[in-house]
């Protein structure tokens, strides 16, 4: 089997789509990662060249998340994921966005929804979003009617694309996300860290920045400040550490004693499976889809309430037991997140999804002509 998948450079769908395509490949089944948006940076380069069996592209088409994203853009990167598709022979498209679906395939399309504009926007900003995003509901919502399976990482994440698009998604499942960041515990050290996008309101990290002298340990953000559109954050208080490579993270979560995710929007949040399984405890922003995941081992607070973070992140300062404790059930929760139960969910979808195609139907897909797309030189099937 073949499949082509896409992603994006710019937050967790780059390490989800790489992990992911690192289980396929390992079992035989060959991956194309189509990225659009910015291009990735030398180490996401190198950790897909580590993958055999795999090929990654790269166009920089705006995002389907962009604000005044064109029409024609939609259109250009529909026609560049087609071509792709026909040269390699693909068998299933699995997208990790929503507008592409709809751009008339004759192999089947997953849709793995990560989260959502209009999702987001109601977390942040408690309303609907204004009408310059119409479109942008439009195309999921055709995208979503196109799929042949919707997957998410929560049941939460697919019981509000359901209620936000007013759709049944009958086909649709959860998969929960993995990670393979876990290291012997060696001893921690007396800090808190974050991890983010500072520049993203969702993610919620000016709170820490506001609360940073008040607190008994310093607090480490790891992400990057400016965002693909030019969105900035700058923090005052906080110590900023840019934005690590996995290596790098996975060393500063085996570090850290503690683990602050204030987020007022995470539809799973692979940061802070990450800093669980990596022995970290966690203090978590009070919200369905983070009670959901880590009820009975986490700290919650309200993301808008700065007093209780400070007083609950000092508390678990000063408490090596309370701490240790906290900690412990996080990662014991953390090891059921584990390759092989998503590997496997993707596995039976994958098949029961190219077994509906029809053998004998021959694709035909119209393209357009446009400037080739960039190949990198990785490894090829």
């Amino acid at each position: 089997m073949r499949v082509l998948m896409t992603a994006d450079a710019v937050g967790g769908v780059w390490s989800y789509a790489i992990d992911l395509s690192r289980l396929l490949t390992a079992r035989g089944i060959g991956v194309v990662l189509a990225l659009m948006g910015p291009a990735p940076d030398a180490s996401q380069t190198a950790e897909a060249a580590s993958i055999e069996n795999f090929e990654l592209r790269h166009r920089v088409y705006d995002l389907e998340w962009f604000q005044g994203v064109s029409e024609l853009e939609i259109v250009r990167s529909s026609d560049w994921l087609k071509e792709i598709a026909k040269d390699y022979g693909a068998d299933l498209v699995h997208l990790n966005g929503y507008a592409h679906a709809a751009a008339g395939w004759n192999i089947p399309i997953l849709v793995a929804a990560h989260s959502c504009v209009y999702s987001w926007w109601l977390a942040v900003h408690g309303s609907r979003p204004p009408n310059k995003y119409r479109r942008y509901h439009e195309r999921v919502i055709a995208g979503l009617r196109e799929a042949s399976a919707v997957v998410a990482p929560s049941a939460w994440m697919l019981d509000t694309l359901r209620s936000t698009y007013s759709l049944p998604l009958a086909r649709s499942e959860v998969i929960p996300n993995f990670t393979y960041s876990r290291r012997e515990q060696t001893g921690k050290e007396h800090f808190i860290l974050a991890a983010g996008r500072f520049w993203d309101p969702a993610k919620n990290l000016t709170l820490l920045d506001g609360i940073a002298t008040r607190l008994a340990w310093p607090v480490y953000v790891a992400g990057t400040l400016e965002g693909p559109e030019g969105d900035r954050e700058t923090p005052l208080h906080v110590k900023t550490i840019g934005q690590l490579s996995r290596p790098d993270m996975a060393g500063r979560f085996a570090k850290a004693a503690i683990f602050a995710h204030p987020a007022r929007y995470e539809p799973f949040g692979l940061a802070v499976l990450e800093a669980a399984a990596n022995g970290c405890a966690l203090v978590l922003s009070d919200i369905p889809p983070l009670r959901e995941l880590w009820g009975g081992c986490a700290v919650f607070v309200s993301p808008g309430d700065p007093v209780q973070w400070t007083e609950r992140l000092n508390r678990l300062a000063e408490s090596d037991s309370y701490r240790m404790e906290l900690a412990g059930e996080a990662r014991r929760r953390a090891a059921d997140f584990i390759p092989e139960t998503t590997i496997q969910g993707y596995l039976n979808l994958y098949g029961r999804l190219t077994a509906r195609r029809q053998k004998s139907a021959v694709p035909t897909i119209e393209l357009h002509e446009y400037p080739h797309q960039t190949v990198l030189p990785l490894h090829r099937f």
